[in-house]
């Protein structure tokens, strides 16, 4: 029940809780499955009406793990990257009851840049060094 403010008259009034669950995982490297700590893991979340929420943030920790508490039952899809670094990991699941706990476990394949210097002597047919040359 409730008031209808500024007059006396009773309303009826229907509260609706959401169930809510937790999501957590554990963010590893590809090949070698080192913990990877101090990345940026995105949450998006659909309320099983639909409803998009918005979207929430977590850190992986020294181990590699992660913990979205309070995440409203429905679908969600996770997202983890690092400025520094060539290389995401995604997945997609669902809370489907309130009180469940998901573990995600995400594997990331870490592309390592390959940097390098090319170095020669431009030369004409006879041998003679050619100043000022354009190479591509």
């Amino acid at each position: 029940s409730g008031i209808v403010l500024g007059g006396s008259q009773p309303a009826a009034v229907t509260i609706s809780l959401e169930a809510m669950g937790a999501i957590r995982g554990t963010l590893l490297q590809s090949g070698t499955l080192q913990p990877l700590k101090g990345w940026t893991v995105q949450l998006n979340q659909t309320t099983f009406t639909g409803r998009a929420l918005p979207t929430q943030y977590a850190q992986t920790g020294v181990d590699g793990t992660f913990t979205f508490p309070g995440a409203s039952v429905g679908g969600f899809s996770l997202y983890a990257s690092r400025r520094d670094f060539v290389g995401s990991a995604s997945a997609n699941g669902q809370v489907a009851r309130g009180g469940q706990l998901v573990d995600v476990p995400m594997i990331v394949s870490i592309t390592r840049r390959v940097v390098g210097t090319v170095t020669g002597l431009v030369t004409d047919a006879a041998g003679t060094p050619l100043p000022n040359a354009s190479v591509e």
